[in-house]
């Protein structure tokens, strides 16, 4: 029964990040440069506009340049309370499951890494919206009692390179006090 909050948690993350119907709106911001959310300072990729979540459990959006109409990429930042006692190894499956809930094919693990000497687990999937077929990339790292949830949105036809984007922000990643 331990994994019922955690996938509680999880789903409402994954649930905080942009669905289908959902087109984020971009606050300003300088376009590279740091950006800050709850309990975090980050990088923000070259071309990607935003600032502090619309909702608490949001905390950080950022805005890739929209390119024909459809949906832009995107790169969201969750954070929920921790069930707890969680670890990284209890997220592992949940979020992967989470995930084929939220529609997501061809669901594979991405590799373990750090994120600001945490260690973070991964998956990536594709799925299809009514506005493009998108490739999600998330990572799931448990700091000070908190579930962060930092999530890459890519349309499969944009210039944008939502790997690189996401590792933009993951590999800038610092805890703040």
């Amino acid at each position: 029964m331990k994994r019922l909050p955690l996938s509680l948690a999880l789903a409402g993350l994954l649930i905080a990040g942009c669905g289908e119907d959902e087109k984020p709106e971009p606050r300003p911001g300088q376009g590279g440069g740091e950006v800050s959310g709850p309990g975090f300072t980050t990088e923000q990729p070259e071309g990607f506009k935003g600032g502090g979540g619309a909702e608490d459990r949001v905390g950080l959006t950022l805005i890739g340049p929209l390119e024909g109409g459809g949906f832009p990429p995107n790169i969201t930042v969750g954070r929920t309370p921790a069930p707890p006692n969680s670890s990284v190894e209890q997220l592992r499956g949940s979020i992967r499951s989470q995930s084929e809930t939220q529609g997501g094919k061809d669901v594979e693990e991405l590799s373990d890494r750090e994120i600001d000497d945490e260690p973070a687990i991964g998956v990536t999937y594709s799925r299809t919206t009514p506005q493009a077929k998108l490739t999600q990339r998330i990572y799931a790292v448990v700091h000070r009692g908190n579930l962060y949830t930092i999530a890459a949105t890519t349309p499969e036809k944009s210039t944008v390179d939502g790997e690189k984007a996401l590792e933009t922000v993951l590999d800038a990643w610092r805890w703040v006090k």
